[in-house]
Parts: structure tokens; C-alpha cells; sequence
């Protein structure tokens, strides 16, 4: 590792001491990882993460249930966020519901859910494609 590769990691250290230091928030190492280029090689990494006291962890992940890619994911990575849907769904009492009711808890649920993961990734045509053909597949009958 070069020295100024060295102090760059020194200085990402001492920020996080002084932000915790600021801000009476400490951050968690044992909880936290770091996502590092693939143009950085595998010792630099290990040396880094020694360093920094950070477990290196590849791409994509998800946050807060959301996946964070560094490049445009598939519409198969985005499944969960239709089963999510699917279980949301699958759990009314369509009985229990009056026919306005039933609508809002679809428009409530089809939406929510999909405007929560577009507002940090790209969604592929075919994921909404998708949510569109399962709200049409709702009985709304009594």
C-alpha cells in the first residue's frame, strides 16, 4: 500500500472519530462494511480493511430492503420487491372490504412499494409490466 493510500485511509478514520465525536453517534464496526472498486486489488483491500477495521463486501446489496447496484441490475433481481407485493396482496380479507376499499389497497400497495425502490435504483420495463398484470388479475366483485 502507498503512503498516500495509507493516509487517505487514516483520514476516512479520523472523519468518522470526529463525526462521532460531533454528533455523540458512533459508528459500528463490527456492523459496518466498505464497497470498494473492482479496480482496486485484492491486497490494497485487505490492507485497507486491516486498516480501517472494515469487512470489504462486494456488490449489489441491499439497504434498507432496497438492492444498490453499481450498474443497471436485471428484472430477476428485482423479484423480491414483486413477492413483496404478492404477499401484501394475498393477505386481504377481500370480504372485509367494500369495492372502493379494495381499489385503494391496490392503488396503496402497487404503488408504494415500487415508488419506495425507484427512488434509489433503476427498474427494468418488465418489473412494472409485471405489477400491472397481477392488479389486473384482482377480483374486485363482491
Amino acid at each position: 500500500m502507498t503512503k498516500a493510500f495509507a493516509d487517505n485511509a487514516q483520514c476516512i478514520l479520523e472523519s468518522l472519530n470526529r463525526y462521532g465525536k460531533i454528533t455523540n453517534q458512533r459508528v459500528n464496526f463490527g456492523k459496518s462494511e466498505m464497497y470498494l472498486p473492482r479496480r482496486v486489488g485484492v491486497d490494497a483491500s485487505k490492507q485497507l480493511s486491516d486498516q480501517l477495521g472494515l469487512k470489504v463486501a462486494n456488490m449489489p446489496f441491499k439497504y434498507l430492503g432496497v438492492l444498490i447496484a453499481s450498474k443497471r441490475v436485471k428484472a430477476k433481481e428485482h423479484q423480491t420487491m414483486v413477492e413483496r407485493i404478492d404477499r401484501r396482496l394475498a393477505g386481504w380479507k377481500r370480504k372485509l372490504l367494500s369495492q372502493a376499499g379494495k381499489l385503494t389497497m391496490i392503488n396503496a400497495t402497487l404503488m408504494a412499494i415500487p415508488a419506495y425502490w425507484m427512488g434509489s435504483t433503476w427498474l427494468p420495463n418488465t418489473v412494472p409490466e409485471e405489477i400491472k398484470k397481477k392488479s389486473s388479475r384482482l377480483p374486485l366483485g363482491k
